[in-house]
């Protein structure tokens, strides 16, 4: 009869060959990555079970023990990936426990190695430094050289998140040069070598960093390691993305695409895809990277590749960003967030928080914004990702430059310079340059920043950054507008206008429309400056920007009425009219007193005198928190011409007639009440005598 120990024996021993066939999948990369961490959450509870009964009984037979041990070390890399880092302590607390009593140094090795692991990814960097130490030595008593290299590729690693670059780099050359001495095949070293190279990356080194990782490469490629091969060639993008422009790049990627398509490598595949994709989105060519990320998408879906998901929802969402649509971005950014925290994907997890919160800048949602961007700065830091930082504290920086705080722009956009600058990234520390010297243009430093945009502009079309290449000469050309350069300005405005439309950035499309308007404006070109309002009202429309449509109607209100040109409006009749409420609530006088004239206008035009009439009195009622007389006065102006047309419109309906003439005769008492008690003269406005008022009030009350 099979006694119940022996059945828990059984259970723990089928569970450890379960998590064996889970390790041996997750290690094919690609496809099964994804599977093998499916197949871990579906039996983790099972594993857990036999993991806590053997522990509780390990001290019963050493059988039990050896069986505890195995339970918390095979298929590690997956239990890693998919498990928290408290539950991870604890399992590899556990172990070392058991391994130690038993004294098997081995043993106590790998848990060492697996408890320096959890506790870098806890954050826990000293605690992880001297677990990952204490097994350097062991592998030394016990003098195996191979053990002290793996030990010290994984100090590297600890080191490098820490920031600790020259510790980190001594660890990995010391970890290849030991593997080497001793004679190990190469692929024994190519995670090592991939580590290396990183790190020069992360320091700037990208011509040592592009030539190990292409070594590594070939290694991974030659020896089947499908998921290492797929981690090399993504950090290679990265490399030569801040290496090369956009025209030696870009034939690359594309061309190991093309032989990836060939050799059927569908793992391989989906992240050639992304670094393709973000390639093109990087430098502002978005119907390109839309077509490539599409793609990578769908396939990650049929797959289960929820990893690279992750990633190509960032960089779609990124798209939409760019182009203004900020519902889809936002959306697809969210997935993205969700996604990345279930496979533990911290990067592309800051990165998605970096992209909301820049979006949330741009639409004015700044407490938002700096709460996700904020977020983005700390994960970055914890994992050490310089580039990262660097972009997440430029976007800081545009935060305060928004909120008029320009000494901390200034401050959190010099962090984010030195940072490239470090890293040798000169195509982003350029973009970082612009972002100043548009700052300084604010600040009214015209000459710095016309020397720090010129400086920019020739390393920005080096790597082809068209959509950069557009804001920064939207900015030279605001900077020549300013100090009175008109037609300079015209040049960089409309090259800034053609590349806008050609790349599809709408944002930017739309502002540089406005300043094209207001430049012919002042040019005396009305109807150029009407044209350039107009399209620019459309795309705020189409991109459901209600702000920048009213900032365009009442530059174009203003600009018709100023020009006797009032029945123009009638063609933007309906954009006044759902724009007035929205106007109401700006609390700036100079829009409302553009936008309600507009909207009446039309109201009046149109035969809608009720309409006119309430919006009106709302304005009325809303601009007399600003205690300026002339302007109620000239509200009231327009409420009495409008009483007047609705009573010679409609003087069939004798109810009607006689409220209207009762409005009419309180708000002409009104205004003759302004007008003596802070003696205006309306007429120098336009408007009608004092005189005339009172003979209009006469006539009221005969009639009533």
């Amino acid at each position: 009869m099979v006694t119940k120990f022996e059945i828990r024996i059984r259970h723990a021993t089928h569970y450890l060959e379960t998590l064996e066939h889970i390790g041996d999948d997750y290690k094919k990369g690609g496809n099964y990555v994804t599977s093998s961490l499916q197949q871990l959450e579906t039996e983790w509870n099972q594993v857990r079970h036999a993991q806590t009964w053997t522990y509780e009984n390990w001290r019963h037979n050493e059988d039990i023990a050896a069986l505890y041990s195995l339970l918390s070390f095979v298929a590690s890399e997956v239990v890693d990936a998919a498990r928290n880092t408290s539950e991870r302590i604890e399992i590899y607390q556990n172990a070392l426990t058991v391994t130690t009593a038993l004294e098997e140094n081995l043993g106590i090795y790998h848990q060492l190695l697996l408890l320096g692991r959890a506790y870098n990814d806890d954050g826990k960097t000293e605690e992880a430094i001297a677990a990952v130490k204490r097994a350097v030595q062991i592998a030394k008593q016990e003098n195996n050289p191979a053990f002290e290299a793996s030990a010290l590729n994984t100090l590297g690693e600890i080191h490098r998140t820490k920031g600790n670059y020259p510790e980190a780099e001594i660890c990995f050359e010391e970890s290849i040069r030991i593997s080497k001495e001793i004679g190990e095949p190469p692929e024994e070293r190519v995670s090592t070598m991939n580590n290396l190279a990183l790190l020069y990356s992360m320091q700037g080194h990208n011509d040592k960093a592009i030539k190990l990782f292409e070594e590594a490469l070939e290694i991974a490629i030659e020896s089947g390691q499908v998921h290492i091969e797929s981690i090399i060639r993504n950090n290679l993008s990265h490399a030569l993305r801040a290496e090369k422009s956009s025209d030696e790049l870009l034939p690359i990627l594309e061309k190991e695409l093309q032989m990836l398509r060939q050799q059927g490598d569908q793992s391989n595949l989906v992240a050639a895809l992304n670094n393709l994709g973000e390639a093109y989105r990087e430098v502002g060519q978005y119907p390109q990277a839309f077509e490539y990320l599409q793609e990578a998408l769908e396939i990650n879906r049929n797959v289960g590749n929820r990893w690279q998901e992750g990633i190509t929802l960032l960089n779609i969402g990124l798209i939409y960003h760019h182009r203004a649509q900020f519902d889809r971005a936002t959306n697809y950014l969210q997935q993205s967030i969700v996604i990345n925290i279930e496979v533990k994907n911290q990067t592309g997890h800051a990165a998605a928080l970096n992209g909301l919160g820049a979006m949330h800048t741009l639409i004015g949602n700044y407490s938002q914004a700096f709460d996700l961007l904020e977020q983005a700065l700390e994960i970055r830091r914890a994992i050490g990702e310089d580039k990262g930082q660097a972009t997440t504290l430029q976007n800081i920086g545009l935060v305060y430059q928004r909120k008029e705080q320009f000494d901390q722009a200034l401050s959190y956009f010099e962090q984010a310079f030195e940072l490239y600058q470090d890293l040798g990234d000169t195509h982003h520390a350029a973009i970082v340059q612009a972002a100043i010297g548009e700052l300084y243009r604010l600040m009214g430093n015209h000459e710095q920043a016309f020397r720090l945009l010129s400086e920019a502009l020739p390393i920005i079309r080096h790597f082809n950054n068209r959509a950069v290449e557009g804001m920064l000469l939207n900015n030279l050309g605001l900077t020549m507008y300013e100090i009175g350069n008109p037609t300079q300005a015209l040049d960089y405005f409309k090259q800034a206008l053609a590349i806008g439309q050609e790349v599809g950035d709408r944002f930017n499309e739309t502002t540089t429309h406005f300043n094209l308007a207001k430049l012919y404006g002042e040019m005396g070109q009305n109807d150029q400056a009407a044209y350039h309002l107009e399209k620019m009202a459309a795309l705020a429309n189409e991109l459901n920007l209600p702000e920048v449509k009213l900032h365009a109607l009442t530059n174009l209100a203003q600009l018709y009425m100023s020009t006797g040109q009032g029945e123009r409006l009638l063609n933007f009749g309906n954009d006044f009219t759902a724009i007035s409420h929205l106007a109401l609530k700006s609390d700036d006088l100079e829009t409302i007193m553009a936008i309600i004239p507009a909207a009446t206008y039309y109201y009046k035009q149109t035969g809608k005198f009720k309409q006119a009439i309430e919006l009106l009195n709302q304005a009325y009622f809303a601009t007399r928190i600003f205690n300026e007389p002339i302007i109620e006065a000239g509200i009231l102006a327009h409420l009495i011409d409008t009483y007047t047309m609705s009573i010679q419109a409609q003087s069939h309906d004798v109810e009607l007639v006689k409220q209207q003439l009762q409005n009419a005769k309180g708000a002409t008492e009104k205004i003759i009440w302004l007008i003596e008690t802070h003696r205006l003269n309306l007429e120098q406005l336009g408007g009608l005598s004092l005189q005339t008022y009172q003979q209009m009030l006469e006539n009221i009350s005969k009639q009533l």
